[in-house]
């Protein structure tokens, strides 16, 4: 086997290899800074999505119906006929006041 590189091919060879090699170090020089930054970090931001996520879909899973019957309890607790009547006067009264802009 037999090659016939002139010494223009091989300066050509030498120059396209360091430009690669120094394309490819900045390349991961940049994705490090980006990845190892406090900063809107994006592995971080995804992470917590997910973790939430998890969270999220466990809670619903194992904890729904306590959570459901906590708040039923605190609702009756708190929605009074009192607070019911509050709450339709004011809202009836903002709705004749808006129509009564117009």
């Amino acid at each position: 086997m037999q090659f016939n590189l002139t010494p223009e091919d091989i300066d050509n060879l030498v120059r396209e290899s360091i430009m690669k090699s120094g394309f490819g170090n900045a390349v991961t020089a940049s994705i490090t800074k980006v990845l190892n930054s406090g900063y809107n970090n994006p592995i971080d931001e995804q992470v917590k999505l997910l973790v939430n996520r998890v969270a999220a879909d466990l809670i619903d899973q194992k904890f729904k119906d306590q959570i459901k019957v906590l708040v039923a309890e605190q609702i009756e607790k708190q929605v009074t006929h009192e607070l019911m009547e509050k709450v339709t006067f004011e809202t009836t009264r903002k709705m004749i006041e808006s129509v009564n802009r117009w």
